[in-house]
């Protein structure tokens, strides 16, 4: 929690120099209305959650595709919610997966772990296993999610270990990762629009990167305070990678 309090007071400097007065003022404003609605945030999650948890329980002797399908969907329910929960499911996906001998399945349980250990730290964990996926056998969206997967994994080493050496190093993986998930990436898909902000957000063109983002979010359908949230998280964690990328390339 306190990481997410600090990304948002940095996203509060940061914006001063990227957005306008009134742009500024509405993002306030949309802040203080996400924060207001916390409770039903938490109870429409709570009923999400609820839901699937029944749908679970009568397919169980249904399909391995049915089981793992809803499997999934609580593994994304609980990720940014309970994450013991969420490891339990990962764990349970990967476990359907492996019974059903299909490649692709596996490989999405395996993406899903890895984005769930992540979370954690356990930057070695991911990293061995990220290795031991084979891209042959993975469609173009798995791809696309594979390198996004190392993307953010380098980008939290280089946080991590804050050395020069490993910085640059790093950069050049999450630049050449992300450049990769972009092109694996379905064009105009939610996960394609996304993978390309971050790029811009990467490559420091944050006036490019608002632009992106305020195109994308009625084509996308964002609601607002899932907008703001992403603008929060996004535009302050990479502002930080930002001021390094300067410094390794003697700005």
């Amino acid at each position: 929690m306190m990481k997410y309090c600090f990304l948002i007071f940095l996203f509060l400097m940061i914006s001063f120099s990227v957005f306008a007065r009134p742009e500024i003022d509405s993002l306030f404003h949309a802040l203080d209305e996400v924060i207001e609605r916390k409770h039903e945030f938490e109870k429409d999650k709570k009923d999400e959650i609820e839901n699937l948890s029944n749908q679970l329980r009568t397919v169980k002797t249904g399909s391995m595709e049915e089981r793992f399908s809803v499997t999934e969907q609580l593994h994304q329910a609980y990720f940014t919610f309970n994450y013991d929960s969420a490891l339990l499911y990962s764990r349970q996906l990967l476990e359907i997966a492996n019974r059903s001998g299909q490649k692709d399945m596996i490989a999405r349980a395996q993406l899903r772990m890895n984005e769930t250990l992540l979370a954690s730290g356990l930057f070695a964990v991911v990293k061995d296993s990220l290795e031991k996926i084979s891209l042959p056998d993975l469609s173009d969206s798995l791809r696309a999610k594979y390198h996004y997967m190392n993307a953010r994994l380098y980008i939290d080493m280089s946080n991590y270990y804050q050395r020069p050496f490993y910085s640059e190093k790093f950069g050049q993986l999450v630049t050449a990762h992300l450049d990769s998930a972009v092109y694996w990436a379905r064009k105009e898909s939610r996960i394609w629009y996304s993978l390309r902000g971050l790029r811009f957000i990467w490559r420091l063109e944050y006036q490019e990167a608002k632009k992106f983002f305020m195109i994308c979010s009625p084509i996308l359908k964002w609601e607002a305070g899932n907008m703001l949230l992403m603008l929060l998280l996004l535009l302050s964690f990479f502002d930080s990678w930002g001021n390094r990328k300067r410094s390794w390339s003697g700005c």
